[in-house]
């Protein structure tokens, strides 16, 4: 059973998906690796090179992410010295550092590899800054921007090439910057939990590995899904760091069908080809649906694609007809020298926006490109498709969702975010309107979600803080003006402040002092950026994410967008209406016998050891889809234990698991993706169905009742339907 998935434009409506994932692995070929501590009950290297590590105050060991792991405590000036910079090969041109990380606090600086020296370009710090990872030099440094989870474990990697600064986060390229000296202490030790003096790490570190050699993608991949850093895979040059969605999916115009889809800008700060690019698109869904590279059709249409990021950017643009050796597709274009461009989706070509002499082939250019003038160029699609590789750093992605409507203005619905300590959730919605703080402040109280009045986002954790920077740099309820906030008054410039530890309120000394959230709330969640709240020109009481915190005056000149919250205190409330069978090699058969069993499963807590790891099921009214995730295993080959749901030695095909959800969807026009590929049972009350999108499978609607019996190995189907007032 692999399950069905589905999502409103705003509001997802209910179902499960379950799924797998293969890691293929191609000949060993071992990069040049210097140093390896393993951390299993010693200090020893395992690299050969007998790079032993020397304990310092007396640091222990704990449960690892692979056998035992290096624990460092608290308070404790607990790190572990090991041999110099330039034995370690930390000072050439290339190199790869790496390790397993579990923290236990990200404020201030967390260290996983240091040095003791502070001056440009000789005090190494690969650390964890503020909650996000940050490879440093010593001010020739490069800042993360996603943001590193306390009590689970995380893949962390530090590339040097040559002048650029890479950091990898669970195998995701997460920040890259060139123009880097090397690094140029020869004579410190390398620390493993300190730099400088002091900024000690609290928490875990385990497979602690460090190459002369630059990895290439799919090694890196393969060490952050667990590989073996003594046996990596032979380099592919197929494989790349994909890029990842930024800011908010948004409502487009409507098309010459009568239709709108969705849109969204997708940034990798490397750069792909056009061709990884068009690939890539395909992997990120929303509503159910792969996304693929832009294609426009009108002017509007146009008008709204170049407002998703700025400069050169991909669109969907091809008059190529090569095969590519990414994915053994064939480009629909007329040939590289026709001029023949096409849309990537086969759509008729019913609109333009060539610039003047565009487009020119000039050496072989087979790519759309729109510029930051809303007009297009033709660049070179990539080496896969036999040409240059042309690479930039945005493309726009659209999600074919077909809605209903005409366009009336961008509406980007609330969206859930994460479970508070309450259990509970709030929903949030990004305003696209550049204003001042005071002005952000009175227009997010004057809205309304579910009868509920909004605010300026608060920020309580970093799950929270994770989650509104999908939306965006913008104003966030916090500052230091006691006209605006309960309990705040001027702090003055703290730029050369420490934060206070997260889960502590700010004492005289410690950034944010004199800083409150508009709502009352204690500040004890911190997140402010090194050189922050700097008070600059005495005029500085308002806070921004940028993606850390900033303060700023309240200006015409610093007006920004801002993500107003709503206080709704969701819950999710899943009815199980029969047995979940757990599995995997020794699983064991789980019953879930109370609501308090089903909401800890509901919420991602799993029930009983590593029950998480089996399965999950999350249920919101958010853009993410209801999931049981089964872990390991395909089609047809789900490995359960005795006994079965059936009560038979061997389920064969004959078993089912069913999930009963209650989900608030607001009164207004919605459109539903149903999909899945081993069928599933949609039945919503209290609706007036308006039309099917497409003609997948078995779909009925009228008057109160929407009723959906998905087939066997159906794609998705779309559906537009209305929830009436009350």
């Amino acid at each position: 059973m692999k399950g069905v998935a589905m999502k409103s434009l705003g509001g997802m409506i209910a179902g499960m998906v379950a799924w797998a994932a293969v890691l293929l692995v191609g000949t060993s070929a071992q990069a040049g690796m210097v140093a390896y501590w393993k951390f299993d009950g010693d200090y020893l290297d395992s690299s050969g090179n007998n790079y032993h590590g020397t304990p310092v105050n007396g640091p222990g060991f704990g449960s690892g992410y692979s056998g035992q792991a290096l624990q460092l405590a608290a308070g404790s000036g607990q790190y572990v010295s090991t041999v110099t910079a330039d034995l370690l090969g930390l000072t050439g041109n290339t190199f790869t550092a790496a390790a397993w990380v579990r923290p236990n606090a990200t404020d201030g600086d967390r260290t996983i590899f240091g040095t003791v020296t502070g001056a440009y370009s000789q005090g190494l710090h690969l650390i964890i800054r503020g909650g996000r990872a940050h490879f440093g030099f010593y001010g020739n440094d490069t800042g993360g921007n996603q943001t590193i989870p306390t009590g689970q474990w995380t893949h962390l990697v530090w590339q040097f090439e040559n002048g650029r600064q890479r950091i990898i986060v669970n195998g995701q390229l997460d920040a890259s910057t060139g123009g880097h000296a090397n690094f140029q202490n020869t004579w410190d030790p390398v620390l493993i939990g300190r730099w400088g003096g002091g900024n000690y790490f609290d928490g875990l570190i385990d497979e602690a590995v460090i190459y002369n050699d630059v990895l290439s993608p799919n090694q890196v991949k393969y060490l952050a899904a667990g590989g073996d850093p003594t046996n990596l895979p032979a380099p592919d040059p197929l494989v790349y760091y994909g890029g990842t969605p930024t800011g908010p999916v948004l409502l487009g115009p409507t098309l010459p069908n009568g239709k709108r889809n969705a849109y969204q800008l997708v940034v990798q700060p490397e750069g792909l080809t056009w061709d990884q690019a068009r690939v890539d698109a395909m992997q990120h869904t929303y509503m159910g649906v792969p996304g693929h590279l832009v294609t426009i059709h009108n002017m509007a249409e146009n008008l709204f694609a170049a407002a998703f990021g700025g400069g050169d950017r991909w669109i969907g643009f091809t008059d190529s007809n090569a095969t590519s050796t990414l994915d053994g597709r064939t480009m629909p274009g007329g040939g590289s020298s026709s001029n023949q461009f096409r849309w990537i989706t086969g759509e008729p070509v019913t609109y333009t926006a060539w610039a003047p002499g565009e487009p020119n082939n000039s050496g072989g250019e087979d790519a759309g490109v729109m510029r930051g003038d809303r007009l297009w160029n033709d660049a070179a699609a990539g080496s896969t498709l036999g040409q240059n590789n042309v690479l930039l750093t945005q493309y726009i992605i659209e999600y074919e969702i077909q809605a209903e409507g005409s366009a009336t203005g961008v509406r980007i619905l609330p969206k859930l975010g994460p479970v508070k300590a309450d259990g509970t959730r709030s929903a949030y919605e990004l305003v696209i309107d550049p204003s001042t703080w005071v002005a952000a402040k009175v227009d997010a109280q004057n809205r309304q979600y579910m009868g509920v009045p909004g605010h300026l986002v608060t920020l309580t954790s970093a799950a929270e803080d994770t989650f509104v920077r999908t939306f965006g740099n913008g104003w966030i309820g916090l500052t230091d003006d006691p006209n605006h906030a309960p309990g705040a008054f001027e702090g003055g410039d703290q730029s050369s402040w420490p934060s206070p530890p997260q889960g502590q309120t700010p004492q005289y000394g410690q950034k944010g002092w004199g800083w409150a959230w508009v709502t009352g709330e204690p500040l004890t969640y911190h997140n402010w950026n090194s050189s922050e709240p700097n008070n600059s020109g005495n005029s500085e009481h308002y806070a921004e994410m940028t993606p850390g915190w900033n303060d700023l005056p309240n200006a015409t000149g610093a007006a920004r967008n801002y993500v107003v919250e709503y206080d709704i205190q969701w819950q999710a409330r899943p009815a199980f209406r029969s047995r979940m069978v757990q599995i995997g090699a020794g699983g064991a058969d789980t019953q879930l016998n109370t609501a308090g069993e089903a909401l800890s499963v509901a919420l991602g807590f799993g029930v009983g050891a590593a029950a998480g790891n089996r399965y999950q099921i999350v249920t919101d009214a958010s853009h993410d889809p209801l999931e049981i995730n089964y872990g390991s295993g395909s089609a047809g080959n789900f490995p359960l234990d005795n006994p079965y749901p059936n009560g038979q030695p061997d389920p064969g095909d004959d078993f089912t698991v069913r999930v009963t959800s209650r989900v608030f969807i607001p009164e207004g026009e919605w459109t539903i993706a149903f999909a899945g590929d081993a069928g599933g049972y949609l039945h919503l009350d209290g609706i007036r169905f308006v039309n099917q999108l497409n003609t997948y499978d078995d779909w009925k609607g009228n008057d109160g009742t929407l009723l959906y019996n998905a087939t066997w190995g159906h794609g998705p189907t779309l559906g537009h339907f209305v929830v009436p007032p009350g």
